[in-house]
């Protein structure tokens, strides 16, 4: 029992990173592989709809941004084939503009739900709301402008493994 709780956990961590790696590299195709069809993402203010809406809130937020998310804490509860978690995040925008790039950091938390797909045995996320508990902006540093969310293929290949 206790190594199949923690095979479950494993794979819904592993969830987490892809769907950062999706966003950061905008392997949009992807991203929406991570949802069940019927899920809702919740934002905030800011966004909230099923996955085709936030790929295409993401194509038309992000056009001149660097993002990088980051996930620490997380934890899951398990039942059967659903579970919930709480996953904490700091995500770093870097929105480039021509007199100066402005950094956005906000730190907070995904409250999710997953459903265990039996068909392609992986869990998917069936719902999530963003909570923001803290933010940070300002000037980016001179040394950011020398990136650009940098060489994106070997992520894009990478993702490409676990389909």
């Amino acid at each position: 029992m206790m190594n199949d709780q923690l095979s479950h956990k494993q794979a819904l961590y592993e969830l987490m990173c892809r769907y950062c790696s999706a966003v950061d590299s905008r392997n949009f195709d992807h991203l929406e592989s991570l949802y069940t069809s019927s899920a809702i993402h919740d934002h905030g203010p800011m966004f909230s709809g099923n996955p085709k809406d936030l790929i295409h809130f993401l194509q038309e937020t992000m056009i001149d941004m660097t993002t990088q998310h980051m996930i620490g804490n997380h934890l899951y509860f398990i039942d059967g084939h659903t579970a919930q978690g709480e996953i904490y995040t700091i995500n770093t925008h870097i929105f480039h503009r021509e007199s100066n790039d402005i950094e956005y950091t906000a730190g907070g938390r995904y409250i999710d739900n997953y459903h265990y797909d039996e068909k392609s045995e992986r869990w998917l996320i069936s719902a999530r709301k963003r909570l923001i508990d803290w933010t940070r902006e300002g000037s980016s540093s001179p040394s950011a402008l020398q990136f650009s969310n940098g060489d994106q293929a070997h992520s894009k290949a990478f993702l490409r493994r676990f389909v």
